[in-house]
């Protein structure tokens, strides 16, 4: 994924995703490159799904009730999107906080919400963003 993301077409998605109109203007077929990455996206979901599970020795239906979904959007706020980096972060960010919260109370989806949404108000990037733009700043001696 890193590869993609770091190629010609990588850009090109960046170039659609902020402007789709420009893109089609200066010749990029913006439905083909659209198609690509859905497919290329659906490829990366399905290996991701068959990971799964052989790690947990099946497919259950549960795998389809709205936090396992939840949990993809949880992890991309907690570390970030615009490092690579970001969702590993995220991700064990997301399994260290539920292992400590649910040892010292029941009422962990309350407090996991809660860090969720300080993560969402405070932030408003992940954790890696927010480290990278203070690494910048701070190498560059911008200051606060």
């Amino acid at each position: 994924m890193h590869q993609i993301a770091q190629s010609p077409f990588g850009y090109t998605l960046r170039m659609i995703r902020d402007n789709a109109t420009r893109a089609s203007f200066i010749g990029i077929d913006v439905w083909r490159a659209k198609l690509t990455i859905f497919v290329l996206a659906a490829l990366f979901a399905s290996t991701g799904g068959i990971i799964m599970a052989l790690f947990v020795s099946g497919a259950y239906p549960e795998f389809a009730y709205w936090t396992i979904s939840g949990e993809g959007i949880f992890i991309n706020m907690l570390g970030g999107v615009t490092t690579f980096l970001g969702p590993m972060v995220g991700t064990v960010l997301l399994l260290i906080l539920n292992d400590t919260v649910t040892r010292w109370t029941d009422y962990h989806g309350i407090v996991l919400g809660i860090v969720i949404l300080f993560f969402a108000i405070g932030l408003r990037k992940g954790l890696m963003d927010f480290a990278v733009e203070w690494y910048a700043r701070r190498r560059d001696g911008s200051g606060t």
